[in-house]
């Protein structure tokens, strides 16, 4: 057990935060390595330890090498057919991040790289198209460097990100992002968080709408909307527990404006799910079972799908209308990526869910009764209920 610790420890130290290797450690390969069965001394034992940990790392090195080489390959075949920015994007973007891990291998190979990258963010500085991969990369640098142990860090780190919305070239979401999360984390470590924080936000919005910067309107207007998604995700966290009160939200998968306030004075299901969880799949029956009991008797079910994979909303709607239909779901459906697209947070974001399913049981007040209750369990509870 102790060796395979070792072996994981020394493959993350070294494996994870190098590329291949040159010269010195080829030799550790060219030694004779005695086999474990002729080992006849601890030493030897240690020896055989120490040279096939070696070995192992060396060929680890090399396949993460080819690996970035690949990359640079497909990046390049991406730029090439592509037939529009935005895929175009992605082919500098996969070239971009595998030549600057290529320039950590050593050697002239490593010198080849390096210049090979420097040429590369010369092209891509001349484009202004695809210049903010470079700026996006050197602006996370940039607030990764960045201390802030006190209030005189904090104004200096609000000066930078100020720079950085002035320039053109760089995703401006990103660095809303990336502020916000930094601010929210230092407030956390003064007395006054939320004056404080509320200060910094205010502060940040007025220079947003304000003539001091460069940006143009439509990005004014999707910066604010972003801080104030993020204003609501941080309030929304940790909501979801007993005795609590929910304050569903949302576009319906017909997207229509979900209205939560319908349901007081029912007992409402509420299901955090996903297409593709075989789990929830199973779930399904026995709500549709305990629908059909106690729908009469003031019970409703709501199913809100988080998490779901790939990048076109229509076609994950429909995957999820398709699931609805082929399971009999009649209840309604709320959908994440729908109220995304209407500028709101996604609810498994602001509700914090951290596994689907997560079922949660609400009176008719409002107020959660159970955060995480499924199976016979829930069978239970709703013929307490409506007994």
């Amino acid at each position: 057990m102790k060796v395979n610790f070792n072996f994981w420890t020394i493959l993350i130290a070294f494996g994870l935060t190098a590329l291949p290797i040159t010269g010195q450690e080829t030799n550790a390969q060219e030694k004779k390595i005695i086999s474990l069965d002729d080992a006849k001394t601890v030493s030897e034992v240690e020896n055989w330890i120490s040279s096939s940990l070696e070995e192992i790392i060396t060929q680890y090195r090399r396949g993460v090498q080819k690996a970035q080489e690949l990359q640079v390959e497909g990046g390049e075949k991406i730029i090439k057919i592509a037939q529009n920015d935005k895929d175009k994007k992605k082919g500098y973007k996969y070239k971009y991040d595998a030549l600057s891990q290529l320039t950590r291998v050593g050697g002239d190979e490593g010198k080849k790289y390096k210049e090979e990258l420097d040429n590369f963010i010369k092209e891509l500085e001349a484009n202004d198209k695809f210049s903010s991969i470079v700026n996006d990369t050197r602006f996370q640098e940039s607030i990764g460097r960045t201390r802030l142990q006190n209030k005189t860090d904090f104004e200096k780190f609000k000066k930078e990100l100020k720079t950085w919305l002035n320039k053109p070239t760089v995703t401006h979401n990103l660095v809303i992002s990336s502020g916000l999360r930094r601010a929210k984390s230092y407030a956390n470590t003064v007395k006054d968080d939320a004056e404080f924080f509320t200060k910094f936000v205010d502060e940040l919005t007025d220079f947003i709408k304000s003539s001091e910067n460069t940006l143009d309107d439509n990005t004014k207007k999707e910066l604010t909307e972003q801080i104030d998604i993020f204003i609501q995700t941080s309030k929304g966290n940790n909501v979801v527990s007993r005795g609590n009160d929910l304050q569903l939200y949302g576009k319906t998968i017909d997207n229509k404006d979900f209205n939560w306030e319908s349901l007081r004075g029912k007992y409402v299901i509420v299901k955090f799910t996903a297409t593709w969880c075989v789990p929830c799949k199973a779930e399904i029956p026995g709500l549709i079972s305990a629908y059909e009991k106690y729908k009469d008797k003031g019970l409703e079910i709501i199913s809100v799908y988080i998490w779901e994979r790939g990048d076109d909303t229509n076609k994950i709607v429909e995957d999820v209308k398709k699931l609805a239909k082929e399971e009999k779901i009649t209840w309604k459906i709320v959908s994440e990526e729908l109220t995304a697209k209407a500028k709101k947070p996604k609810q498994g974001d602001f509700y914090a869910i951290r596994a689907v399913p997560t079922i949660l049981l609400i009176d008719k007040n409002g107020k959660i009764i159970d955060a995480n209750i499924q199976g016979q369990r829930l069978q239970d509870k709703l013929e307490e209920i409506f007994k």
